[in-house]
């Protein structure tokens, strides 16, 4: 897992998984949303492949490609379950947030007073003797 951002995802309480070899990775790049739109490449999703890397992302609306992806995911997400346990120490359970307290509406609002508008004073004129 070096240079991975697993670890940090792991202790923020963000469900990962990761290959249980030690030596391999998991090397698909895939993203599936709504069922039927299948994000695939080569694109490693990274800063570096944004800014300086020669990648390819293919967006496509095909709820058939997108659910033999989301079988792939989920068949891989069962197979490296023990990948918590073995290399993260555990799932991570966080806390839940406090509530935030509520604002308080205003009661009433008071109008505001119209201001008179007023001219400015034209400029003195500078004295070009001085």
């Amino acid at each position: 897992m070096s240079g991975s951002d697993i670890r940090n995802l792991h202790d923020e309480g963000i469900q990962v998984r990761v290959d249980l070899d030690p030596h391999a990775q998991m090397h698909h790049k895939f993203c599936v949303i709504d069922d039927y739109i299948l994000i695939t490449g080569s694109f490693n999703w990274t800063k570096q492949a944004v800014g300086k890397n020669q990648e390819n992302l293919v967006v496509m609306d095909d709820p058939v490609l997108a659910r033999m992806y989301t079988e792939e995911f989920n068949r891989m997400w069962e197979a490296f379950s023990a990948s918590v346990d073995r290399y993260l120490g555990g799932v991570k359970v966080i806390p839940p947030a406090q509530p935030v307290q509520p604002v308080q509406p205003i009661q009433s609002v008071q109008p505001v007073q119209p201001v008179e508008m007023v001219e400015p004073a034209p400029p003195v004129p500078e004295n070009e003797n001085a």
